[in-house]
């Protein structure tokens, strides 16, 4: 068998081995005959329109792989390297398994992340609006406060105006004395008081 290039032999003939369940000379000649049957150059030049020297060789691929397989030293070296690879491929698989689970995680969390970072970004911005709206209700109070004090002191100085009157430098009590001296005094009338003492007892509430 040459080693320079490795066909998988069990492949061909659409088998897989085990070291655990070996396959048999027999079931390996049941495969070849059918396959033999169904891939005959004759056959496959007519139904496929294929030419001869490309079913002669797809033909001698697989008469190949019967013969290593059901000749006991050859399958035994074939066997070798044929488990090798199949410990190989295992091992990609499961490194392509790790790998498929690592990426998922690695995935994952970033949509994890994503996720978080734009909750963080929307309760950022509806503090930010309601500071916001706040602040407008706050100076929009303000601003009416200020125009109501404004307008009570305008009243109350309109107030102060209309009820105050000027007196022109004239004193009212001097006013009131040259009046009074334009009557003669027989004309005036006099009035005199007289007081009286109380005791303020029982009595004299009632006198009272």
């Amino acid at each position: 068998m040459d080693d320079t290039e490795y066909v998988d032999y069990y492949a061909v003939l659409g088998l897989e081995n085990s070291k655990d369940a070996p396959l048999t000379t027999k079931e390996i000649s049941t495969v070849y005959r059918k396959l033999a049957l169904k891939y005959h150059p004759d056959k496959q030049r007519v139904k496929e329109g294929k030419s001869f020297d490309e079913a002669v060789s797809k033909f001698d691929v697989i008469a190949k792989a019967n013969d290593i397989l059901q000749d006991e030293k050859e399958r035994a070296k074939f066997d070798q390297k044929y488990f090798a690879k199949m410990a190989i491929r295992d091992r990609h698989k499961q490194l392509d398994e790790k790998t498929r689970i690592m990426t998922e995680e690695l995935h994952a969390r970033e949509k994890e992340f994503h996720k978080k970072r734009k909750e963080a970004i929307n309760v950022a911005a509806f503090r930010k609006r309601r500071i916001k709206e706040v602040r407008e209700k706050d100076d929009a109070f303000i601003q009416k406060w200020l125009e109501k004090q404004n307008i009570e002191r305008r009243v109350q100085a309109r107030m102060r105006k209309k009820h105050s009157k000027p007196n022109n430098g004239h004193n009212h009590n001097d006013e009131d004395r040259s009046n009074l001296n334009r009557f003669p005094p027989e004309n005036r009338l006099k009035l005199s008081w007289s007081s009286r003492k109380y005791n303020f007892d029982e009595a004299s509430l009632e006198s009272i």
